[in-house]
This record gives structure tokens, C-alpha cells and sequence, in this order.
């Protein structure tokens, strides 16, 4: 190879190199273009719907999201908007819970449920019926429903039941949010008509094992 073979290799890789600079060039200017446009995309969109809704700030509100549960902690977004996250794994539960007796156990938050307490601490542990706590209900169309109450020895767990409930939803005639966060409910159908069902609830934390689990 001479030199003028030299010469032509250097100008054509300096060719080359000149093309990619030109090539990286325009593509840097066209994304500086586009981070340009977003920009003023976004101060477009921050001028017609207000500063305040571009700014999304968290504070906690029990008055905006009340009975978030014992274990969930509610926050509103700019006072507006309610949302609810769980409590760390293993934070004590809040001291309304009604699934265990404080007194006794410091129980604990798992996946936004209380729970971690000894079974002898639980509400709905119980070695007669006047163990198990009273649990109020809610009036389902007429006349309010009676609920009630049984120790079942075998288990050391309490077991409640409503007849005639007009409803398979058996958690919304529990009166206190906080209490149906505790407990399990089964619901049986009547022979023909709704209103002839009936709903059957545990604590979770003391369950009844008849013929298998009851759901978690």
C-alpha cells in the first residue's frame, strides 16, 4: 500500500467520523426538542387546571377518610381525594381495634389486618357464653335482627348467628366497621326466599373448624 492509498483511507474514515458527529448532532437537537415540548406541555396543563393539582400533596385526615381500620392508615391528596395504605408488618394495631383485648397482648398488623395476639387474647376466645362480647347489628328493612351468641367449648371460640337476615351480606349488618374487620361470615340460603337465610360469624382470630376452614 503507498501513500496516496493512505491518504484516501484517512479521508474517507475522517468522512465517516464527520457523518456519525452530524448523524448524533441532529438527534441530540431533536430530543432537546421533545424535553422542550414536554415542558411546556406540562406548565400548559399546571396554568388551566390550577398549581394545586399539579402539586400532590399527602397529609393524613381522619375527618376525609374515616374507619379506615386499625391497621391502615387514610390520607387525603390535596383534602380531596381519600386513600388508604396498610401499616408496616408488625406495627402495633391501633388501640380501637376490637379483635384482642389490649390489656392482655400488644397484637399486631399483618397485610393491614390485626393480628399476632395470643389466642387466649382474642375477643372471641371463650370457655363459656358469657365470654363472647356482644356484637351490635344494623336494621335490615324491618325490624332490627337478633344475633346470637354461643360458646363453642370444643374450639374455645364464639360463634354468633342472624336468622331471617333479608341479605347474604352478612358483614354489612355488623353495626361497627372496626368489629366486621374481625370477623369471618358464612351465610346459608333459605328454602325459597332470601329473607329466610342465615349468617354465621367467628372472630378471625379464633376460628371454628367444623366440616374444614372457614374462608381467611
Amino acid at each position: 500500500m503507498n501513500r496516496n492509498d493512505d491518504d484516501v483511507d484517512f479521508k474517507i474514515e475522517k468522512r465517516n467520523v464527520s457523518s456519525k458527529l452530524e448523524t448524533n448532532n441532529i438527534w441530540s437537537f431533536i430530543n432537546t426538542i421533545i424535553i422542550i415540548i414536554i415542558i411546556i406541555l406540562v406548565i400548559i396543563f399546571c396554568l388551566a387546571h390550577t398549581i394545586d393539582q399539579c402539586i400532590l400533596v399527602k397529609t393524613t385526615d381522619t375527618t376525609l377518610c374515616p374507619n379506615c381500620g386499625t391497621c391502615k392508615l387514610g390520607y387525603s391528596i390535596n383534602g380531596d381525594t381519600c386513600i388508604t395504605e396498610n401499616k408496616k408488618n408488625g406495627e402495633l394495631c391501633g388501640p380501637e381495634s376490637l379483635c384482642f383485648n389490649h390489656s392482655i397482648c400488644e397484637p399486631t398488623c399483618n397485610s393491614g389486618q390485626c393480628t399476632g395476639g395470643d389466642f387466649a387474647c382474642c375477643s372471641g376466645f371463650c370457655n363459656v357464653d358469657d365470654d363472647c362480647p356482644d356484637i351490635a347489628t344494623i336494621i335490615p328493612g324491618e325490624g332490627p335482627p337478633t344475633i346470637s351468641k354461643l360458646c363453642i367449648p370444643e374450639f374455645n371460640a364464639c360463634q354468633y348467628q342472624i336468622i331471617f337476615t333479608n341479605t347474604d351480606e352478612c358483614l354489612t349488618l355488623i353495626q361497627n366497621p372496626l368489629m366486621r374487620e374481625c370477623l369471618v361470615a358464612t351465610y346459608s340460603s333459605g328454602f325459597e326466599f332470601q329473607e329466610d337465610g342465615n349468617c354465621k360469624y367467628n372472630f378471625r382470630c379464633a376460628p371454628i373448624l367444623f366440616g374444614g376452614a372457614l374462608p381467611p
